[in-house]
């Protein structure tokens, strides 16, 4: 399992509306299951999506601005990732993603980031 911080680089003035992330993630991963956390550390809600080929994908919504997400598959994550960048409140300052074995192995997210750039980054 491979694991993944997406954040900003320094505090912005927007946040995560947890509300809206879920609700769209659940429009485009209907399958999600969501689980509420009470008081358990920085994350707040969970969302877990099982795909029909058997790989899934774990996301952790951290407000006020970061995501831990948790996979086997980066094809996956690039679903994520792409789906995240058109619905982020921001791009200022920097947001990325990162793999938390490697803080150095990182890549810069916009508008314009796609499945195959996150693919190409960390496969």
């Amino acid at each position: 399992m491979r694991e993944f911080i997406i954040g900003p680089a320094d505090e912005p003035d927007w946040a995560i509306d947890v509300s809206a992330f879920l609700s769209g993630m659940l429009a485009r991963w209907p399958q999600g299951r969501v689980h509420e956390y009470a008081d358990q550390g920085p994350q707040t809600h969970e969302v877990n999506v099982a795909f029909p080929d058997g790989e899934a994908l774990s996301v952790w919504i951290m407000p006020p601005q970061a995501i831990h997400a948790e996979t086997f598959d980066v094809r996956k994550l690039g679903e994520f990732i792409e789906w995240w960048v058109s619905h982020a409140p921001g791009f200022d300052p920097d947001l990325r993603i990162y793999d938390t074995t490697d803080f150095e192995l990182s890549l810069p997210l916009s508008a314009s980031t796609t499945a195959a750039d996150v693919v190409r980054i960390f496969a």
